[in-house]
Parts: structure tokens; sequence; C-alpha cells
């Protein structure tokens, strides 16, 4: 994604936040220059509500973190964490970076929640994170013990988590990351209600697979 493509993009109010996002990955040459000229000549927000009640697309957040990382890697990302609000813009971004780098820097966010400095949304969002990272074709490698404290992050704060849908969320991060003791927490773990009757199931059925897998 150049810089040429986002300028066309954007002039034709065709601009998407994942382009911003592959932009970032890239580390295209000149990209915050570039995203700062466009949030100003097309009026990018961080917030609000357009006419018809619809929260408008927060693309000035997600210039400023694709431009912390396209600038300063993960350390950019870091500075982007210090404020609360701006945590789930910069995991939507970390979360498309399949690199060990990703997954250790997910575990650093993760930490706040284990010390009680984050909500239980942000723990969803973490759950989240990992889930993509790491549950699906072309997941971002993990070490042993990064293995072992996503396991056990998620299932920490599963007992705090409180609605079905977070609950199911933090259940099928594990599929990339559960071991055998995975198994039996997910095996006791009540069972889902629909839409999400089948979450026990498929997270098993992952695991197993994954185990078998890595013995051969």
């Amino acid at each position: 994604m150049n810089i040429a493509t986002l300028r066309k993009k954007a002039q034709g109010g065709l601009l998407e936040v994942e382009d911003l996002l592959q932009a970032a990955i890239e580390k295209q040459p000149g990209l915050s220059g570039e995203l700062v000229r466009l949030a100003t000549v097309y009026g990018w927000q961080t917030q609000g509500l357009q006419s018809n009640g619809t929260r408008v697309v927060p693309l000035a957040k997600w210039a400023a973190v694709a431009s912390a990382y396209a600038d300063s890697g993960f350390d950019g990302l870091r500075a982007q964490v210090q404020e609360p609000q701006d945590i789930p813009f910069v995991l939507g971004l970390a979360e498309e970076i399949k690199s060990s780098d990703a997954v250790a820097f997910v575990l650093e966010i993760s930490a706040q929640y284990l010390r009680g400095e984050a909500s239980e949304e942000l723990a969803v969002r973490i759950a989240s994170a990992f889930n993509l990272l790491l549950s699906f074709k072309q997941a971002a490698p993990v070490s042993a013990a990064q293995t072992a404290a996503i396991q056990n992050f998620l299932i920490g704060v599963y007992p705090d988590l409180r609605a079905e849908a977070k609950r199911a969320t933090c259940l099928l991060a594990l599929r990339g990351v559960g071991d055998r003791s995975a198994i039996q927490f997910v095996e006791a773990a009540a069972d889902f209600k629909e839409p999400w009757s089948d979450t026990k199931s498929v997270v098993l059925r992952a695991i197993r697979k994954r185990l078998k897998a890595h013995a051969l």
C-alpha cells in the first residue's frame, strides 16, 4: 500500500483503516508526514458522530498509530499505549503483524490487566488479539514461554468475564496455545447458549489437533 495509492483512495473517499495498517506494516517511506497532511486536508477525526447519528471512523487515531509504528516500530507503539483509550487501536495494528515481536508486545499489554490496571473490555480485546495472532493459518511464531504466559492470561481472566460473547472470545484464543491443562479447563467450563453453543467443541478440537501435530 504505497503513498500514491493512499493519496488516491483518500481523495476518492475510499480509504479504509486496513489501508493505513498495511502501509504501516510495510513501513512505507514518508508515511507519517503524508498521513499528517491527509488528516489536515480531509479533516480526519478521532471521534464524533455523523449527520445520521452513526459514529465516524476515527481515522486520525488510526493514522497516529500507523505513523508511530512506521517511524519507530514497537517502540513507537509503546508510547501510544500510555493512553488507555488508545490501546484498542494499537492492538488493532499489532494483531496484523504476525511476528514473535507482536506476540511479545501484546503480552506486555496483558500484564497491565494482571496488575489490575485494565478493564474487562481491555481483557477481551487482548484475548481477541491473541486469537487473531495465533489461532489461524500463518500464525505468528510463539515460544514455549510465551505460549504458557498467554494460556495463563486467558485462563486467569476468564472468570472475570460476564457476557457469553466475551467468554467465548477468551476460550477461542486458547486454540493457538492451549495444552492438556487447557483441555481440562475448557471441558469444565459451563456450556454456552446460541450462537456460541459450539465454542467448547471448536476449541477442544483445535487444541487436540495442534497437540497431536506437535507430537508427531
